[in-house]
């Protein structure tokens, strides 16, 4: 199981041949050993809304007049001296400089859901234990794609991965993450929102009330395009008919809610593969919409 063990003390024990005697020693010092979730190699695909602009604008304004029309901004401590715009200094009668042209760059969140009730099963086929896997291999994926990395889970958990260790650092938190017993999607939403800045949003979802779905629709701000994978964890479970199809459902209007919201949405059972799934990330999931909406529509024999 993925986790954060100790290793140690170690105890040597050590006899002869003939068992006359028997010597033992003892080393007081310990180790850790990190456990990281399975890491699945994905299939290269291209996906919707990964760039965002990081630097003074969001494009450089070209000046039709020249360089006397340079977009400029206020100086700040520590700006480079060189980039000073004396022109519009004067103008102003304060220090400005001119604007760095603007890097275009792709970034991405994983945000893990952590919520107790929304995920079913134990051990390491939970499906709690699938969602930590997947954004795990998701998150790898897209580093070594040259995006720059976000993980937020319901723990708490707010990292940015843009070094050259940041594989490391997601999959040690990944490692220790935890079910909270009293997540919420709400308080999800808010950490992500903290420092949303565009880019592609991924999430990995258990189980949705409407109601709920209804809240992730506010991640589709700021310009933000929005993946999901939503993970039917009733599937985990062994349910009768009458049962299953309530869950089916529930997860079928849960899902069309995330849909309408403008959500792309990738559909996850028990025995899912996700680099099967992964694909649909790239392409949309209409046929997995078509069920929804089917599901909706025949609410009304479900009691």
């Amino acid at each position: 199981m993925r986790g954060r063990y100790e290793v140690g003390p170690l105890v040597v024990r050590m006899t002869d041949p003939f068992g006359l005697c028997e010597l033992s020693r003892a080393f007081p010092s310990t180790d850790h050993l990190t456990v990281i979730p399975q890491v699945t190699p994905l299939p290269s695909v291209r996906l919707p809304g990964e760039y965002a602009g990081s630097g003074d604008s969001r494009a450089r304004s070209v000046a039709v007049h020249g360089e006397d029309d340079a977009a400029t901004r206020e100086y700040r401590r520590g700006d480079d001296l060189r980039r000073v715009h004396w022109k519009s200094t004067a103008r102003t009668g304060e220090l400005m400089v001119r604007r760095e042209e603007q890097p275009w760059e792709s970034r991405a969140t994983v945000v893990l859901d952590t919520r107790a009730y929304g995920h079913r099963g134990d051990g390491p086929t939970a499906s709690f234990e699938w969602a930590v896997s997947a954004a795990a291999s998701i998150a790898v994926h897209l580093r070594q794609a040259g995006y720059k990395m976000r993980l937020v889970t319901g723990a708490g958990v707010d990292v940015d991965a843009t070094e050259a260790a940041g594989d490391g650092l997601i999959l040690d938190h990944l490692a220790e993450v935890r079910l909270d017993q009293r997540g919420e999607i709400a308080s999800l939403v808010q950490r992500v929102r903290q420092r949303a800045d565009g880019g592609l949003i991924i999430g990995l979802f258990g189980s949705l009330s409407t109601a709920e779905a209804e809240v992730l629709a506010g991640l589709r701000g700021n310009g933000a395009t929005c993946v999901g994978f939503l993970l039917d964890s009733s599937t985990w479970l062994n349910l009768p008919p009458k049962a299953r199809a309530e869950a089916d459902h529930a997860h079928g209007t849960a899902a069309l809610a995330l849909l309408q919201s403008g959500w792309r949405i990738v559909g996850a059972d028990h025995g899912a593969r996700l680099p099967m799934l992964w694909p649909q990330a790239g392409r949309g999931s209409q046929g997995f919409a078509m069920r929804a909406a089917l599901a909706e529509t025949v609410a009304g024999g479900v009691r």
